[in-house]
């Protein structure tokens, strides 16, 4: 990985800010050991911490379109068309207009009902499918 612009999402200070992410080993700084992908922004990826929702300590945002709450931080970074990532495409500008910062107590009450249903899984037919419930074209 060459270096590459990232913006971070801090739902504990509530801001959103550029970086450089030098390797891969920058994003486990920021989010934590593990981390997963989530809703995409725009062209770009949403990693996130997989075990978000189990820790008591996170604040929460959420990413409009999508159908829960996101606890910890954020990095937005670009990908390629070979998945390495890239500078992202997002201003700060863009995420601020599609996250918005959740209450703890709410964001904790939601993490708690979600882990309560356990993992769901939907089937799709079509990609055009999978496309319109990801909301990909937003």
């Amino acid at each position: 990985m060459k270096p590459s612009r990232i913006i971070i999402i801090d739902p504990f200070k509530r801001e959103v800010r550029e970086s450089i992410a030098d390797n891969y080993s920058d994003f486990s700084k920021i989010i934590g050991n593990i981390y997963c992908l989530g809703p995409n922004i725009g062209e770009d990826s949403l990693l996130v911490d997989d075990e978000g929702l189990f820790n008591e300590d996170h604040e929460f945002f959420h990413v409009k379109g999508y159908p829960q709450s996101l606890a910890g931080y954020g990095v937005v970074s670009g990908v390629d068309y070979e998945g390495e990532t890239v500078d992202a495409k997002s201003t700060v500008k863009d995420v601020l207009s599609k996250i918005s910062w959740v209450d703890k107590v709410r964001g904790q009450r939601a993490a708690a009902e979600t882990l309560s249903r356990g993992p769901q899984i939907t089937e799709f037919n079509s990609m055009e499918e999978l496309a319109k419930a990801m909301k990909w074209d937003e």
